[in-house]
């Protein structure tokens, strides 16, 4: 996608620096090409990234020690897999398959933990069952992953979350999770009861396992957990909330459309409704506080729509988000660009911080603290590894 001239140049210059720095604290060394056969060509780059293969998948969440969770599409063979990876600092990773319980054919790993050491980290996600009765509607089941550090050989124990003993509810997704072992997600009734919606839920660990769900009396999805126990709840177009899930009450965030990411100081990413010039418009958005009016982070040139995936928020100095625009002419091969944006320099295309030769990156997921980003490409799943990250 860049001029292929500058790659060998770059890499010279860059690869020792690069040698030092990996996204959980290992040495790394420059991602080779992803791909770019038929891609557009960006500008010439500033290059701040060197780009870190991540084989097949799709990844999703990633904490600050550069475990990367996500899924794998199910092939002929083989059931779709959750799976996570660890930043060693190659330049290709290769993720563990988790393990999922007998039966089960589909399986996603949703959110992590930034605890790494025996028997603190957590994983949460969903698993899903053959439904008889409606086979283009499989049931799910809410799970997590336990790290067992103590087992021989130590290894990730897979667990399915309690229904609710009342009500009816036949079915859960985790979608998020935190260190003090309080899961966010849903539970459901059978979806043969069209009059029923989804019920925002919070399971919590004890010393006994995991307590029956505490339920948010709305229908509606719960998402992402952070360490004070806020649960962002989906709820519909301009209705999304946080859950105060051990306080109770929520607060209706502003205007937003889709409310994608909480950060621990209760800051939230995702999408708002703004008017400019008396027209009503959606875009990329940051809630500094669940109570506060949603600051606008604009698109970059020549694309007309953004989302805001995920943020890195350690205060109003120290901001940082991460997603993706759409272009205006949507059959366009760039129609979808994946976009950084910083406090303290807006938004930019992530494809002209990466060596020339990269493929086109269309979509940002996830940004952890020291600054590596989960991505996908048309060459397929990558990690953007910092050349200098954050300390």
């Amino acid at each position: 996608m860049r001029r292929a001239g500058q790659l060998a140049a770059s890499l010279c210059v860059l690869a020792f620096v690069v040698a030092l720095y990996g996204c959980g604290g290992h040495g790394g060394q420059v991602g080779g090409s992803v791909g770019t056969a038929g891609k557009p060509q960006p500008p010439p780059p500033t290059v701040e990234y060197s780009v870190v293969s991540l084989g097949s998948g799709s990844p999703g969440d990633m904490n600050d020690l550069g475990q990367i969770v996500g899924y794998r599409p199910a092939t002929d063979s083989t059931p779709a897999q959750a799976l996570l990876w660890e930043d060693n600092g190659a330049a290709t990773l290769t993720p563990t398959v988790l393990p999922q319980p007998a039966g089960a054919a589909f399986a996603s790993a949703n959110s992590i933990t930034n605890a790494g050491t025996p028997g603190s980290a957590l994983i949460a996600g969903f698993v899903s069952y053959p439904n008889p009765e409606n086979p283009g509607r499989p049931n799910h089941a809410a799970v997590v992953w336990q790290w067992d550090g103590y087992a021989s050989p130590p290894q990730w124990v897979v667990t399915e979350l309690p229904l609710p003993a009342q009500g009816g509810y036949t079915e859960a997704e985790a979608r998020g999770v935190n260190t003090s072992g309080e899961v966010s997600g849903w539970v459901r009734r059978p979806v043969s009861d069209v009059t029923v919606e989804p019920c925002p839920a919070v399971w919590r660990r004890t010393v006994s396992g995991w307590d029956l769900p505490e339920l948010l009396d709305t229908p509606g999805t719960g998402s992402r957990i952070n360490e004070g126990g806020l649960v962002l709840v989906d709820i519909g177009s301009l209705h999304d909330c946080v859950w105060n899930s051990r306080a109770g009450g929520t607060t209706q965030l502003q205007n937003a459309e889709a409310a994608l990411a909480i950060s621990d100081l209760g800051g939230v990413s995702g999408v708002a409704q703004f008017t400019s010039k008396r027209k009503s418009f959606f875009g990329a958005a940051l809630w500094s506080t669940p109570s506060a009016s949603p600051t606008s982070l604009g698109a970059l040139s020549g694309y007309e729509y953004s989302q805001a995936n995920d943020l890195d928020d350690q205060g109003p100095e120290h901001r940082r988000a991460v997603g993706w625009c759409l272009h205006q002419a949507p059959n366009q091969p760039d129609a979808n660009v994946a976009f950084r944006w910083q406090e303290s320099e807006g938004m930019k295309d992530l494809n002209t911080l990466v060596p020339s030769g990269t493929a086109w990156i269309h979509n940002a997921y996830a940004i952890n603290a020291r600054g590596c980003i989960t991505c996908s490409s048309y060459g397929g799943p990558c990690l953007l590894r910092p050349l200098q990250p954050t300390p």
